[in-house]
């Protein structure tokens, strides 16, 4: 990479992010709070595999959702989401958002 090309980083849709873990049976917590976003990811048990605290206003949902990603892939590497993303090749959904699973978008 050329010194003054800027990596493209990859952003996530935390609503759509969730929505494709329930479809490949990963269960997240989403927990407001004064101080911020507490995230925990869970086992199809309700085990608690990963928590992480996202603050205000230092961090953003897009946080969260890389956080929460970069979990799934590591936590549960023979499920299907970890499979779909072995390319890192995201599809965009609705609104230019990306669609982790491929799927279309629902309205």
């Amino acid at each position: 990479m050329p010194e003054n090309e800027v990596p493209v980083v990859q952003k996530f849709d935390l609503e759509e992010l969730i929505y494709n873990f329930y479809q490949c049976g990963i269960h997240v917590v989403v927990q407001t709070s004064n101080v911020g976003l507490m995230l925990t990811i869970t086992d199809r048990l309700s085990r608690t595999r990963g928590e992480q605290l996202i603050e205000w206003p230092t961090q953003e949902y897009g946080a969260a959702a890389q956080w929460l990603h970069g979990q799934a892939l590591t936590l549960f590497p023979n499920s299907e989401y970890a499979r779909l993303h072995s390319a890192e090749q995201p599809v965009l959904g609705r609104r230019g958002r990306v669609n982790l699973l491929g799927r279309p978008p629902t309205t």
